[in-house]
């Protein structure tokens, strides 16, 4: 068969099925027997297809490794430059944090020399250098010393901090944290517990029945 018969053979059950009408055990028993002409052209459709599904999945399939194989190198390159720019950055903050303590330290020094002198002329009698030496010291400590060291700067380019976390013992991990559910809820297991022991009861969930028509 081929694509066009496949899809009228279906379409024609579709109309039949849209336009049938049970009123007795007579049209109960037809509509058994038309169930059963749906699961054989059920199986025509899936068996018609599934060759060039299978196909075009493998080309999928083959092309996407392609494509994964080419951004894994994009990734690649992208990770080494990003890490090295990092280093450079950090090296370059590290630097200027060290100037910024080698001037303070300066600057300090400076500072307490002045006031030694201020303490010194103080003691010799000369009050009106020992004043001037504190202004000094006091101007001195109080200047933010500058410091040369540039920052690389690229528009579009810029650092972040973001929070990480590690489970450090996942029993002691909790089902919900603040009303927020934080664990994957496995419905499988959840139905294989219930065909186990059908009596078995879980709170937050709810066992029921839903009736259904099965054809053999």
């Amino acid at each position: 068969m081929d694509e066009l018969s496949v899809k009228q053979q279906a379409t024609t059950l579709e109309q039949q099925a849209q336009a049938y009408t049970i009123t007795t055990n007579d049209d109960y028993e037809q509509a058994a027997g038309f169930l059963k002409r749906v699961k054989a052209a059920k199986k025509q459709v899936e068996d018609y297809w599934r060759e060039p599904i299978q196909k075009a999945f493998e080309a999928h399939r083959a092309l996407t490794a392609k494509r994964q194989q080419m951004i894994g190198v994009c990734d690649s390159a992208e990770k080494v430059m990003k890490r090295k720019m990092l280093s450079y950055s950090q090296k370059i903050e590290a630097e200027r944090r060290a100037a910024e303590e080698a001037a303070r330290k300066k600057a300090q020094e400076e500072s307490d020399r002045l006031l030694a002198e201020a303490a010194k002329a103080e003691k010799s009698g000369d009050t009106m250098q020992a004043t001037v030496n504190m202004a000094m010291a006091e101007q001195v400590s109080s200047i933010k010393p500058a410091v040369h060291v540039a920052a690389p700067k690229v528009t579009g380019v810029s650092k972040k901090k973001v929070w990480k976390c590690c489970i450090t013992d996942s029993s002691k991990v909790p089902v919900a944290v603040c009303g927020v559910c934080i664990r994957p809820i496995d419905t499988k297991a959840v139905m294989q517990l219930h065909r186990l022991n059908p009596s078995i009861g879980i709170d937050g969930i709810e066992f029921y029945q839903d009736e259904q028509i099965a054809v053999r």
